[in-house]
C-alpha cells in the first residue's frame, strides 16, 4: 500500500507516513488534504489502485490504530511506521517487483512527476500536484530530465520544411 500511495500521490515519504486512516477515508477517498513541506496545505490524489491497496492493507491489519502506515515488528507495538521502516518496505517492494535495486521512496515521486510531464500535463499543474510553492522549483528539477525528448516531440509536430518569411 505504501508504494502505491507514494506513486499515486507523488507524496514525500514524510507526508505519506504522517497520513491517518481517516484522511484517506479508510481507502475510499480520492483525495487527502495534508500539511506538506514548509507548512503549506496540499491535496494528495489517490488513484483507484492506491485506494484498493489501502483497503486491502487495512483489512489485513485488523486494528484500530489511527495511523495509516504502522510498523509490523514484534517490538513496535503498532507504532506509526518510521522513515527507516518505510525505506525497508520500499526496498522489499522494489525487489519483489524486480525493479532497479537502487530505487528509493523519493524516486517514486520523481518518476510520477516525470511521467505526468511527458504525458503532457502542464508544468504549473505538476507544480500543484507536487506541492511546490514556486514553479521554478518544478522547472529546475524536471526540465533537465525532459530536455531533448520534449524538444524532439515539439519539433516532430511542427512543419518539417521552413517557410519563407512574409514580405
Amino acid at each position: 500500500a505504501l508504494v502505491n500511495v507514494l506513486y499515486s500521490t507523488a507524496a514525500r515519504l514524510s507526508e505519506a507516513l504522517a497520513l491517518n486512516r481517516t484522511q484517506v477515508g479508510n481507502g475510499r477517498a480520492a483525495t487527502a488534504t495534508i500539511i506538506g513541506k514548509g507548512g503549506y496545505g496540499r491535496t494528495l490524489h489517490l488513484m483507484p489502485y492506491a485506494q484498493a491497496a489501502i483497503r486491502a492493507y487495512l483489512a489485513e491489519r485488523g486494528d484500530s490504530n489511527p495511523a495509516l502506515f504502522i510498523a509490523h515488528s514484534r517490538n513496535a507495538s503498532a507504532a506509526r511506521l518510521s522513515q527507516s521502516g518505510a525505506h525497508n518496505v520500499v526496498k522489499r517492494a522494489v525487489h519483489a517487483l524486480d525493479l532497479d535495486p537502487g530505487l528509493s521512496a523519493h524516486d517514486f515521486r520523481h518518476y510520477r512527476a516525470t511521467q505526468l510531464l511527458r504525458d503532457g500535463m502542464p508544468l504549473e499543474v505538476v507544480q500543484e500536484f507536487l506541492g511546490h510553492v514556486d514553479v521554478s522549483t518544478t522547472r529546475g528539477i524536471y526540465a533537465p530530465v525532459l530536455g531533448v525528448q520534449v524538444v524532439r516531440g515539439w519539433l516532430d509536430n511542427l512543419d518539417s520544411e521552413p517557410r519563407a518569411a512574409p514580405k
